[in-house]
């Protein structure tokens, strides 16, 4: 077991790591919190769609320790970022930054929120 986990724990990219969640059910579950360390979010539609996923499997939501809303170059995503916050930080008790990635909004509020 010390070797599979060994070479889980080496893969440094999403690719690799989902093709090794695939090969049995131990490795399934030593791959999930590396695939979702970190969570990118773009546009709004995918917000939606991954507050369903964490309604569906809530034990992912213990896995996430970082947030990216991206906005597409040159469009404005409202909505995007007022419904994102109230939408995951209670679903997420593990959250430890929350990074936005907007032209628009980085013009307004230029920082990172971490804890």
């Amino acid at each position: 077991m010390e070797v599979e986990e060994n070479i889980i724990d080496q893969c440094n990219d999403a690719h690799t790591l989902r093709a090794c969640s695939l090969v049995c059910k131990t490795w399934f579950e030593r791959t999930r919190p590396r695939l979702f360390h970190t969570v990118y979010i773009d546009p709004s539609s995918r917000l939606t769609a991954f507050v369903r996923f964490l309604n569906y499997i809530p034990i992912i939501a213990s896995y996430v320790r970082a947030i990216v809303l991206r906005a597409s170059k040159g469009v404005r995503h409202d909505k995007l970022y007022q419904m994102a916050p109230v939408l995951l930080l209670h679903r997420l008790p593990q959250i430890k930054e929350w990074d936005i990635a907007s032209e628009y909004l980085t013009e307004i509020f230029p920082i990172t929120a971490s804890w």
